[in-house]
């Protein structure tokens, strides 16, 4: 299981956004090959999730204090 607090602020440091994101990938076998290609997986897949959930945060206008003027 790789987990991750994620805060989102702006340049005056106000709080935009916040969320913890979970990602569970088992080992496909119980040696260090299988958990670093799991840790490598779910690595890729929380940068998905983050990804997903940035734009999510764009559409809802609630990214746009994050620009410089």
């Amino acid at each position: 299981v790789l987990s991750a607090s994620v805060s989102l602020v702006d340049a005056k440091r106000r709080m935009l956004a916040e969320r913890v994101l979970t990602v569970d990938k088992p080992a496909a076998s119980a040696d260090a090959s299988g958990g670093v290609r799991a840790l490598v997986e779910a690595t890729a897949e929380l940068g998905q999730v983050l990804s997903d959930w940035f734009i999510v945060l764009e559409k809802e206008g609630r990214l746009a204090s994050c620009r410089s003027s």
